[in-house]
């Protein structure tokens, strides 16, 4: 069994408590086995997304892109 003593608090607004316990439920996980296997995701595509390829259907040829990781707060605005 992994020893897991670190502890952290977040608070959920009743929204994402809803959200959290649905997506609890799929996953047919426990509320923080669900927040670990987030991070675990969002963890591993950081390190997957760094650059691409986009090619416009209209275009010729391919436009390399970089990705700017921005924190979610600044992809609304």
């Amino acid at each position: 069994m992994i020893a897991r003593d670190n502890r952290f608090t977040v608070r959920l607004s009743d929204d994402e408590k809803s959200e959290l316990e649905q997506l609890s439920d799929q996953l047919q996980l426990d509320k923080s086995a669900t927040v670990r296997h987030a991070l675990k995701l969002l963890s591993t595509r950081q390190t997957q997304l760094k650059a691409g390829v986009f090619t416009a259907l209209n275009q010729q040829q391919p436009m390399p892109i970089q990705f700017d990781h921005k924190e979610s707060d600044e992809l609304s605005t």
